[in-house]
């Protein structure tokens, strides 16, 4: 579990990552590429492009989606 204390270092996050509030174009700045506290911010404030990374999911991938509400 990723706690405020761990959001002060942050992160590399995985290259099957695949972020729903950074445009793809982005994926290849630290913001896209750390799980950091400007990155969750983002998270909170952006619109989320669900549409756009489901395309880009395997068909034999395992998904975790993490939401606030249904």
């Amino acid at each position: 579990m990723l706690t405020f204390k761990d959001m002060k270092s942050p992160k590399t996050i995985s290259k099957k990552w695949l972020s729903t509030s950074i445009p793809e174009a982005r994926w290849n700045t630290k913001l896209a590429e750390t799980a950091s506290m400007d990155y969750f911010v983002n998270n909170l404030v952006s619109p989320v492009l669900f549409y756009e990374v489901v395309k880009k999911i395997p068909e034999d991938a395992i998904v975790t989606i993490i939401a606030p509400h249904a």
